[in-house]
């Protein structure tokens, strides 16, 4: 996990090997999942309950280091979503 200044693991996720977490915030709620050989590059990343990444997914590339390159995932983004589309 290169470059982080802030990280939180819940202690029911799960990061499997060869990942590379190139960020400087980093949040992994609970019963999360990352697989193998994935690679996550930007400015921040902070997923809620329930992620679930396959081997080999990359997130973040082009202008991963630029200030608004966060990455949010979770039930916050979901809302808004089912009031847009519902």
């Amino acid at each position: 996990m290169d470059n982080l200044e802030k990280y939180n693991i819940h202690p029911t996720a799960i990061i499997g090997k060869n990942v590379v977490i190139k960020c400087n915030n980093f949040t992994l709620g609970p019963n999360s999942i990352i697989r193998d050989n994935c690679k996550i590059t930007c400015t921040s990343f902070e997923a809620n309950e329930g992620l679930f990444m396959c081997e080999g997914v990359e997130v973040g590339r082009g202008g991963c280091y630029r200030p608004n390159s966060k990455v949010k995932i979770g039930k916050k983004e979901l809302a808004k979503m089912q009031n847009v589309v519902g």
